[in-house]
């Protein structure tokens, strides 16, 4: 599902009955229009985040935003604009400083921390996830 954004650099205007695309110091694009205030809209809200179902609100715009493409005013948005990220979810085991500080939050992962290195707590502990099933990391 295609995301459109604007090319970074490009900036809208309105005049009359034309919308100016100008990148830089230079004019790139000038659209005509019966009312160019809705392409200006569309265009403003052309980041990424909205599929082209949610910005086609317009009889023209489809068609608009597939010859925008054509011409690589649009791009397609990255995947960090389309989603949002979810929160991390772990829980600290261990003792500690740094297991102490990262206290505080339930989550899905486990996390085992220890302040010096002590391979009989980490294999005790590896053995208890495994047999609970449990996702962890050292």
């Amino acid at each position: 599902m295609r995301r459109p954004r604007l090319v970074p650099g490009f900036t809208a205007m309105i005049d009359g009955d034309s919308l100016w695309l100008v990148a830089g110091e230079d004019v790139r694009y000038r659209l005509r229009l019966a009312d160019p205030s809705w392409l200006a809209d569309m265009l403003a809200r052309c980041d990424g985040s909205r599929t082209i179902d949610e910005l086609a609100t317009h009889a023209d715009a489809r068609q608009t935003i597939e010859r925008l493409y054509e011409e690589r005013v649009l791009v397609d948005g990255a995947a960090s604009q389309a989603h949002v990220a979810a929160a991390p979810g772990y829980r600290v085991t261990g003792t500690g400083p740094v297991a102490d500080a990262l206290r505080g939050s339930a989550g899905d992962v486990e996390v085992l921390v220890q302040t010096s290195l002590d391979h009989a707590a980490l294999l005790a502990h590896n053995k208890r996830a495994l047999a609970a099933r449990r996702r962890w990391m050292w």
